[in-house]
């Protein structure tokens, strides 16, 4: 009986695996060692798609910006319409932001493209065609209002339209604006600007660094320059790293770090990029489809869940990609399309604390919400417990992830990374062998040989002394014999 019984669980959770998988319009995956595709559990389904009308106010027109504040209140930057919307974790509707008091007259947005609220739920808004960043209390009434970077010169290259913004523990204020390819815009706590942060610079051709390196000075100054690339978005962490995409990738002149960065506090990229593939979205891509137009990423926006884990979002191909701190690709959904789960033109995302992914559709003028499967909620989980030292339960839930693929590398790899931090080098280099981690297992494979030599020094003392004792007896035989000979 119990034997039947067992055979109709996994049956059931066979036809419920297929059944979830066929009726999700995309396919997960990784990247092997070969850099191919691999086939993975569903990870994230769709559950729904919200419209303002569905939220319980007019339609959304061109919405930017979705963001999760620490209350579970959703915040919409809904550019079409002027406004913010602030719905409930239940995705109703609670109020729209469209006009506020200044200086005793009533102002209002011109295309709102960002927003950022802060754990004193503040909210800062990326005020697009107003040029401003517009500060608002959690009352609703203005705090204040940052105008354009001012330079020393007065001159800006560029036209000022704030599209995104994030603010850090110290009221730093980061935005990024159109048009501007020196690096996201930094302000401090008293809204003056300090410059320039994380400028991510183009790689030059070896032609063209070959020329620029036997021209006159003259030919130089003539040489077309090779120009920093513009930031799409950027997040920010616990730790206050600035997260940050690159969207407008030249096919003819990129390399694969420059789509995502992690900025420390001088603004220098700390990425971990140790995966098969570097974060990039899609590794593989095409220069130029049938239409001519590059069929590669574009990531336009990121969001930090915690524990070195985020997700980017590729508004090319309507596919969601997270990563872990190592920079390995944990999964992805989405696609374009019409189905449920699909997107027409998706332009931002967040993630609630339930870990709910909210996906922004600036086409279909909607939100749509996923959720994680049993097998994403293991690996998020599993990594849970790993930052919080609790390597035993981590270990369990990656070897019960293991349950829904049996090929995974970074399942494999992070079973290792447990038994390594438990000092279980043996078993860390079973586990780092089968994700053809070469690297942790030479790592694992030096400590365990120091812990090996270390256990048995003793044995290997006395055994080098006897054989010592054994090969002076021997020798002193010899030449007693040799002696006797004579």
């Amino acid at each position: 009986m119990r034997g039947r019984q067992g055979i109709l669980t996994i049956v059931i959770a066979v036809y419920l695996t297929i059944s979830v998988t066929a009726a999700t319009p995309y396919q997960n995956y990784t990247y092997d060692k070969s850099q191919e595709t691999q086939a993975e559990p569903q990870a994230y389904v769709p559950v729904q798609a919200v419209s303002g009308v569905i939220a319980g106010t007019i339609d959304f027109s061109e919405p930017q910006d979705i963001f999760v504040a620490e209350n579970s209140n959703i915040y919409i930057a809904d550019t079409g319409n002027n406004r913010i919307v602030v719905l409930n974790k239940e995705m109703h509707f609670v109020q729209e932001i469209k006009e506020f008091q200044n200086n005793g007259q009533i102002d209002t947005f011109q295309k709102p493209s960002g927003i950022y609220v802060t754990k004193e739920n503040e909210l800062y808004i990326a005020d697009t065609e107003n040029q401003r960043i517009v500060v608002l209390q959690a009352n609703g009434s203005l705090k204040k209002i940052v105008g354009e970077p001012k330079t020393l010169d007065g001159e800006l290259p560029y036209t000022y339209n704030p599209i995104k913004i994030a603010v850090d523990f110290a009221d730093r204020i980061y935005v990024v604006s159109k048009n501007c390819s020196n690096g996201i815009i930094e302000f401090d706590k008293d809204d003056s600007f300090l410059g320039y942060y994380g400028a991510v610079q183009t790689q030059p051709d070896l032609m063209y660094l070959f020329w620029k390196s036997i021209a006159t000075e003259a030919q130089k100054a003539a040489m077309t320059l090779t120009i920093p690339t513009e930031y799409s978005s950027l997040d920010i962490d616990a730790k206050s790293f600035i997260y940050g995409t690159v969207s407008a990738i030249d096919t003819d002149n990129f390399s694969s770090s420059m789509f995502i960065h992690k900025l420390n506090p001088i603004g220098s990229d700390v990425l971990k990029r140790n995966g098969f593939a570097d974060p990039m979205g899609d590794v593989k891509y095409i220069k130029e489809n049938e239409n001519g137009i590059p069929d590669i990423s574009k990531l336009c926006d990121v969001s930090v869940q915690g524990n070195g884990v985020y997700s980017v979002l590729d508004s090319n191909k309507g596919r969601v990609f997270t990563y872990n701190d190592a920079g390995e690709l944990l999964y992805i959904y989405g696609g374009i399309g019409e189905n449920l789960g699909t997107f027409g033109n998706p332009i931002a995302i967040d993630v609630t604390a339930d870990k709910h992914s909210l996906v922004l559709d600036s086409k279909y003028n909607q939100i749509v919400e996923f959720k994680p499967t049993e097998y994403a909620k293991l690996t998020l989980q599993a990594i849970q417990s790993h930052a919080e030292r609790k390597y035993d339960d981590a270990a369990n839930f990656w070897k019960d992830a293991l349950k829904y693929t049996s090929e995974s590398s970074v399942v494999f790899k992070e079973i290792g990374n447990v038994y390594y931090n438990q000092g279980l080098y043996d078993k860390a280099m079973q586990y780092y062998k089968l994700a053809y981690d070469n690297v942790s297992y030479s790592n694992a494979y030096k400590y365990w040989r120091m812990e090996f030599l270390s256990k048995n020094f003793g044995i290997f003392m006395t055994s080098l002394i006897v054989i010592i004792g054994i090969l002076i007896v021997i020798k002193v035989i010899f030449r007693k014999r040799a002696k006797e000979r004579l």
